[in-house]
């Protein structure tokens, strides 16, 4: 049956030639940028500049200016232990495009043209053919896990329907580069040796299966777990996870050993990051306040559904994939636990993630990785479907979702489509067009960066509200109250270099507005006993997660420089937007800062804000 499959290799064929076609007629853009750009750095880092610990940053910074590759270095991580500078994104990418990298070190060590400095245009078009090769790699592991488990038709039929119904073929074909894409190649390769280790139980599928576990978990860490799938394999029942344990542990000793083996091959690469940057072989490099997994609070709903990013609503056959899961009880019965137990995690997990639209892309590309996983119940939902008399209505819809997911990613490349900021008005105006209605923007959600103006304009905000006035008429705290200067009824707060900080205004977004946003202006006069300038006092602003801040900002940020005359009253104020929440108990937390310890007098503390209707 395998040397067969004609039909499955046809349609293998065909969709790698589609693939490539449109990799290879398209601009070649700089791809070496956000956040491939961090996944990419081990490798100048480690090989050009042999500076894996980032010490001397300069090679970096001149490199960015030259080469336009990140607006700012989010991809970096500072530990707060040692104070040194670590790359956020895990190794694997690295360890995937090596081979590419030294090709184009070679390229050009010889080139007159392009400096060998790790970023010109031969490392640039490698990583671009790099992309192509782990594409290539991915289908084709693909297809032998499938011809494994499916007739040669279903099978055809099943790579036909995740090429073109799903957003993999924008994935592949436009940024091939991302780690997403060579995480597929690995899970594919998981699942194919998974499957040929409970069949025939070699060592060399043990040793192999670990390898790839390995790769996997260091490309992208929730790789972790498919550890789940061999282990609920064939398990029904809490027994027979019992016997699995006896059974490897008694009597394929030798074959975990091997797994491990071939796990911690690639997994020691990260970890010997790690230790030589840290001091640690495990180190959690998301460390920020204002994103992270939030598992008792998961964003399934949205990241299934929503107009934003909705998994479902912009990849519709999908629920075939998953309704698949379910059918495999009766045509993949020992896949059934395992791929049910995986899906539900694998969603719940990567949903709980702040910024649950992952930031530029079609459709939900975090989840893209598994597509083998669900490419196999996709086929299995097909074989049940085949002896159903209302198939054909079905196959209806399924062709219906392959054309709207082809339209929809040509209206993607082509800026009709929004990479983050789809709204359910956006997307009605919007679907079924082939050019953006005049005025359509302004159906997108906030487009942050903006000036002030333009966001109470576009977003036709309300205000300003008053949230909090504070005189100090109160006269407290009583050590910073002072009654010889005011601007208003008795009282002012006197700041100095022993006290430098007003009294702080604090309160939980969720007591101002549910809406996504909110615009604030925080403002203060301010008298300087001696000449000071607009950056020597200024508005502080954050929010804050248990007890962490993020989304700090201060009025440095507009200022100017400008001198302030001592003896005379002067109005300070700063415009600040609430950042994408972690929580919408999330505190808003803004003071006055007296960064110059010169004496300075405070009145009139008022923050307002600016709402959506």
């Amino acid at each position: 049956m395998i040397e067969k499959n004609i039909f499955a290799k046809l349609a293998t064929i065909l969709v790698l030639i589609v693939i490539v076609f449109s990799r290879v007629t398209s601009p070649i853009k700089q791809t070496i940028d956000w956040d491939f750009y961090g996944y990419y750095l081990y490798l100048p880092a480690l090989l050009k500049y042999d500076d894996i610990g980032l010490e001397d940053k300069s090679w970096v910074k001149e490199n960015n200016e030259k080469y336009n590759n990140t607006p700012y270095f989010y991809q970096l991580y500072k530990n707060q232990e040692t104070g040194k500078t670590l790359i956020k994104y895990p190794v694997g990418q690295a360890v995937a495009y090596a081979p590419f990298y030294f090709i184009a070190d070679v390229i050009a060590h010889k080139s007159e043209q392009y400096p060998a400095d790790g970023f010109s245009k031969p490392y640039l078009l490698l990583t671009v053919i790099g992309g192509m090769f782990y594409s290539v790699l991915g289908l084709l592991l693909l297809f032998l896990l499938l011809i494994r488990l499916l007739p040669d038709k279903i099978a055809a039929l099943t790579l036909l329907i995740i090429v073109l119904g799903t957003n993999y073929f924008w994935l592949v074909a436009f940024e091939g580069q991302l780690a997403h894409n060579v995480q597929f190649a690995w899970i594919a390769a998981f699942l194919l040796f998974t499957l040929r280790w409970f069949r025939s139980f070699r060592k060399q599928d043990a040793f192999l299966l670990g390898l790839f576990y390995g790769l996997a978990v260091i490309t992208r860490p929730t790789a972790i777990l498919l550890i789940l799938i061999p282990l609920f394999w064939n398990v029904s029942r809490f027994s027979d996870l019992k016997n699995r344990f006896r059974f490897v542990f008694r009597e394929k000793t030798t074959h975990l050993l091997l797994l491990i083996l071939g796990f911690l091959i690639f997994a020691s690469f990260q970890m010997a990051y790690w230790k030589v940057t840290t001091g640690s072989f495990i180190t959690y490099t998301y460390q920020n306040p204002g994103e992270g997994f939030d598992l008792l609070r998961p964003h399934t709903f949205n990241f299934l559904f929503s107009f934003r990013k909705g998994w479902l609503m912009y990849t519709p056959v999908i629920i075939f994939a998953l309704a698949g899961i379910f059918t495999l009880r009766k045509t993949h019965k020992q896949l059934f636990p395992s791929f049910l137990i995986f899906t539900v995690i694998y969603i719940w997990i990567l949903s709980s993630w702040t910024c649950w639209w992952y930031a530029a892309s079609f459709s939900q590309r975090s989840i893209l990785q598994a597509y083998p996983l669900f490419a196999v119940g996709l086929g299995s939902f097909l074989v049940w479907l085949s002896t159903k008399k209302y198939r054909w209505i079905i196959y209806s819809f399924i062709i219906i979702f392959i054309a709207i997911n082809l339209f929809m990613t040509w209206q993607y490349q082509n800026g009709i489509l929004h990479s983050s900021r789809m709204s359910k008005e956006y997307f009605f105006e919007v679907f079924g067009k082939t050019q953006k209605p005049a005025g359509a923007d302004s159906l997108l959600l906030l487009k942050r960066g903006l000036a002030k103006e333009k966001i109470i304009t576009q977003e036709n905000l309300q205000g300003p509200k008053m949230l909090h006035f504070n005189d100090f008429e109160n006269k407290t705290p009583k050590n910073i109250i002072d009654s010889s200067r005011q601007y208003s009824g008795s009282y002012s707060v006197l700041l100095n270099n022993e006290k430098r900080f007003s009294p702080k205004f604090t309160i939980p977004y969720e007591e101002i507005t549910r809406e996504d946003f909110a615009l604030f202006k925080i403002s203060a006069m301010i008298l300087p006993a001696d000449t000071i300038t607009d950056k020597d006092v200024l508005i502080v602003s954050m929010f804050k997660h248990k007890g962490d801040a993020y989304k700090y900002k201060t009025s440095e940020q507009n200022s100017t420089g400008q001198k302030i005359k001592p003896g005379i009253w002067h109005k300070t104020e700063l415009y600040y937007l609430s950042p994408p929440l972690r929580h919408p108990e999330n505190e808003l937390e803004t003071y006055i800062w007296n960064r110059s310890g010169q004496t300075v007098f405070i009145d009139d503390f008022k923050v307002e804000v600016f709402l959506k209707q």
